[in-house]
């Protein structure tokens, strides 16, 4: 799982922003309450971009206000992706691309692009990567996803037949 999230932030890195490499990296997480969770998902995502991208900035924040309210009941402070961005241009950060880790093209990623396009004056560059692939464990012709390759997630993620969804 390592080696397929690097190189996957690798990928999205390099291809995303165009003219120069990026000054900061940008994670978006919907976020994750528990501190289980956190540390085997979230945590472990920022961990291997900073890995992956020594000589850049990564940061990183959760785009859920319920999330962000719980942790912040137990001291544990998340900026939202504004804030985020405004932390970033007040570091010196001119180039910065922002990447989700959400699985489905929902509200909140509606709602991130709504924040990206609206600080993209600030920035001399900002860029809003894909939101993440999607591997199906089986074949699904009538979704055109095979299994073991690469996809674009889109509802529903069910698995053809069964109705059996990631979280089952």
């Amino acid at each position: 799982m390592r080696q397929i999230i690097s190189a996957l932030l690798l990928t999205l890195c390099m291809t995303t922003l165009h003219a120069q490499k990026p000054d900061a990296l940008l994670l978006v997480h919907f976020g994750a309450t528990h501190d289980a969770t956190r540390q085997k998902t979230i945590d472990a995502i920022n961990d291997m971009a900073r890995q992956q991208f020594p000589d850049m900035k990564v940061g990183d924040c959760i785009s859920s206000e319920f999330v962000i309210k719980r942790l912040a009941a137990r001291g544990i402070k998340k900026d939202t992706p504004t804030d985020a961005l405004l932390r970033l241009r007040a570091e010196g950060c001119r180039r910065v691309l922002v990447q989700p880790t959400y699985i489905i093209d929902g509200i909140k990623m509606d709602m991130l692009r709504r924040d990206v396009e609206a600080l993209r004056p600030f920035f001399d560059e900002l860029r809003l990567g894909p939101r993440f692939l999607l591997m199906p464990a089986v074949d699904d012709a009538e979704r055109d996803r095979k299994k073991g390759e690469w996809c674009e997630p889109s509802a529903p993620l069910c698995r053809p037949n069964t109705g059996l969804t990631p979280a089952d």
